[in-house]
């Protein structure tokens, strides 16, 4: 695992942990103001969520349009917030993908199995990545860990697919 993706889930599961003792209110507050953070970067950054929203950026999330997988793939490249990220690119990148190799230095690609008959095809930065390493580890915190220096046994089912996020997840943590 590389160290700044380890100090990042560290420093994420002890914020976490904080938060669950959080009253609801302050959930609310806390969620409100990450929807809001998150719709003005889609906004400002994606042409397609500024047509697909155009009107609704202040509704609540149940009278927006549903975007299918389909539509997500078909606008990918105007869907995407990084300007130069272009789904064929990130095609080429998925079909070399051996181990944890980042598309432009940057991005963990992963992607559906494609069992509906078009694999969905999704990009982390290095923090989004990090909060998905932090909410694998934090259900086996959940499960109880033991203290340090114990190891800790665990079995995970994964898939062997290395673009698949359990794969991926797998392959970054993994101590060589």
């Amino acid at each position: 695992m590389d160290l700044p993706l380890l100090v990042r889930v560290l420093s994420m599961r002890r914020a976490l942990r904080k938060r669950e003792r959080w009253p609801a209110d302050r959930i609310a507050i806390h969620q409100a103001a990450g929807l809001h953070a998150l719709r003005e970067h889609a906004i400002s950054n994606s042409p397609f969520y500024r047509r697909f929203h155009a009107g609704l950026e202040s509704k609540p999330l149940d009278e927006l349009p549903v975007l299918t997988k389909t539509e997500l793939m078909s606008n990918f490249d105007e869907l995407v917030t990084d300007r130069n990220v272009r789904l064929t690119n990130v095609r080429a990148h998925l079909e070399h993908l051996r181990h944890d190799e980042l598309f432009f230095g940057k991005y963990r690609v992963t992607r559906t199995a494609g069992s509906t008959g078009k694999p969905g095809i999704f990009l982390s930065d290095p923090v989004e990545w990090a909060n998905i390493i932090t909410s694998y580890s934090r259900a086996q915190e959940w499960a109880g860990t033991p203290e340090l220096p114990h190891r800790t046994r665990l079995a995970v089912v994964s898939s062997l697919v290395p673009s698949h996020q359990s794969a991926r997840v797998g392959t970054c943590v993994i101590v060589r």
